[in-house]
């Protein structure tokens, strides 16, 4: 629309000033090229030729000829007007022909980006307060994540929004450097040091996205900072998110995951006091049955046993046998632990195949249980499903050991059962858990059917601050 004004508007100019019709032809020229109108952008800049008697002219100008030599896939012409401007000793034009130069090697991969950034870094330096300037940090950003510089990329961000934030180039900006950050935390590209993650996440979380995509990312990298035994750091992420983001649901579930941390972390009171301020009266059946695990586990490793049973009445399923398992090898009700472990396994013993180490583990404290019980028929049993799967593992001697019959025992039994009782045995439920709970979507209110949880939890609540 610009360029047809101006097409309409030459015939009034002849009575107008000489300026006035100078500015008049050069915003011609720069509306033509904007709009791709070439032969009109050449005519303005044919008017614009005669008259160019400033050093700000002749550098105005010749900056409109390289983009119009641009424009029409003359590289070389373009690179040549703009040298030109170099020598014009016009200094706002002068930055600009030394970006715009940049620009062209950039798109061109022209020059290395250490050469490139090394430029615009100058430039940045000597040219500040104006569009310009937006435009280098812009092309700076770019150039930074290439070279996974994330941290000078997301500064140079900051450096233009403190400049103009509601710039369109500004938020063009935003969205790329958002972009970038969601690349670098959802573990689709290459990861950062551990400490470096957390501390740049912290520095620059202004660009976490909002809403459900924001909070998958901050537990990605929760996530990856658990695969690094980095539990403080993942567990304060997740709390964080609880305390200041998260509402519904999605609370209740990242309130377990960090809960579930901190009792990786051997902090089962801080799982707890997490747990009890996270409740909710309405959550889907999954996340109440989830949490009550949790929160079972939990009492058990602070002592409070009947109350970790009682929270697993109605629960079923092979991880809660497993949670009764672990419950009574803990209190030394080992007849009832011995059936919760061997529950959990279900008919793991008819379908062959190598057992897993959270399996072995439970056919193991099955038998040093039936054996610590006097229980002789059970162990028997259980030597008959699982002897030949366990003769195919790494345990196999030491299951031989274990589920041998009482009159074959001796030290060799005592020291193998000492040195299973010396392993936690919440270690193996939390792995099971942070596999089957913690690597899961979020879940979503109005997608799940919800049930009460508030009466099975109360009873916890009562019995605890008891």
């Amino acid at each position: 629309d610009a360029a047809a004004a101006a097409a309409r508007g030459r015939r009034a100019l002849l009575g107008f000033p000489t300026e006035v019709q100078k500015k008049f032809h050069f915003a011609a020229a720069e509306a033509a090229i904007e709009t791709g109108s070439h032969a009109i952008a050449a005519e303005a800049l044919s008017v614009i030729a005669a008259g160019r008697t400033t050093a700000k002219d002749r550098a105005s100008y010749f900056i409109l000829r390289s983009k119009l030599a641009d424009d029409a896939g003359r590289r070389g012409d373009a690179v040549t007007a703009l040298e030109y401007v170099l020598r014009t000793g016009y200094e706002p034009a002068i930055a600009r022909a030394r970006f715009e130069l940049a620009q062209l090697d950039y798109r061109d991969n022209a020059a290395p980006p250490e050469e490139l950034i090394e430029r615009l870094e100058t430039l940045a330096a000597a040219w500040r307060g104006d569009e310009l300037e937006l435009h280098v940090r812009r092309t700076l950003g770019r150039l930074y994540v290439q070279k996974a510089d994330h941290r000078s990329a997301f500064e140079a961000l900051n450096a233009a929004m403190a400049l103009d934030s509601e710039a369109s180039v500004t938020r063009g900006m935003y969205g790329e450097m958002q972009d970038a950050f969601t690349t670098i935390f959802s573990g689709s590209e290459g990861k950062l040091q551990p400490l470096e993650a957390v501390a740049l996440f912290y520095d620059f979380r202004n660009l976490l996205p909002v809403g459900r995509s924001g909070d998958e990312l901050v537990r990605s990298l929760a996530t990856q900072l658990v695969d690094l035994d980095l539990l403080d750091k993942a567990a304060e992420l997740l709390v964080h998110q609880v305390d200041n983001r998260l509402q519904g649901a999605a609370k209740a579930q990242i309130a377990a995951d960090a809960a579930a941390i901190y009792m990786m972390n051997e902090s089962p009171s801080r799982a707890l006091n997490l747990l009890r301020r996270t409740r909710q009266s309405r959550l889907p059946q999954q996340l109440i049955r989830q949490r009550r695990l949790l929160e079972s586990v939990a009492l058990n490793e602070v002592g409070k046993t009947d109350l970790a049973v009682e929270l697993l009445r109605g629960v079923e399923g092979p991880d809660a046998d497993q949670v009764r398992g672990d419950i009574y090898w803990s209190s030394g009700d080992y007849d009832r632990s011995a059936t919760a472990y061997e529950a959990s396994l279900g008919a793991r013993w008819a379908t062959g195949g190598a057992l897993s180490d959270g399996e072995r583990m439970k056919v193991m404290r099955a038998a040093v249980a039936r054996s610590l019980a006097n229980d002789e028929i059970g162990l028997e049993e259980l030597r008959r499903k699982y002897s030949e799967m366990m003769a195919m593992s790494e345990d196999a001697t030491a299951f031989d050991i274990l589920a041998a019959p009482a009159q074959d025992r001796g030290v060799a039994f005592d020291a193998v059962a000492d040195a299973l009782r010396g392993i936690r045995a919440i270690d193996t439920f939390m792995d099971d858990y942070e596999a089957r709970y913690m690597r899961t979507p979020l879940v979503d209110d109005e997608e799940t059917t919800l049930a009460n949880d508030i009466n099975p939890d109360e009873a916890a609540e009562e019995g605890e601050d008891a």
